[in-house]
């Protein structure tokens, strides 16, 4: 089903995606948790339109967040 469904709702997915991960870094302050939000990040890759996005979240985050240097360090890791 989900192979079907997929075509379908691929933007209303990746979008769900990005609104999730967006509230879970606010929160995040352990790498663990830096980890979490990348295999996010991740995930969102998979959908159409995800490049921008995705650059473009990390770039917020970095600027948002500058004291936060071990989620620097694993955006960097992660090639983002």
């Amino acid at each position: 089903i989900c192979g079907l469904l997929r075509p379908l709702y691929e933007e209303k997915i990746r979008d769900r995606y990005v609104w999730y991960v967006k509230g879970l870094m606010p929160d995040s302050r352990h790498r663990s948790q830096y980890r979490n939000c990348i295999q996010y990040l991740k995930k969102i890759c998979q959908y159409p339109g995800r490049e921008e996005i995705v650059r473009n979240l990390a770039r917020d985050w970095k600027q948002t967040y500058t004291t936060r240097r071990a989620m620097k360090e694993e955006l960097e890791q992660a090639g983002f």
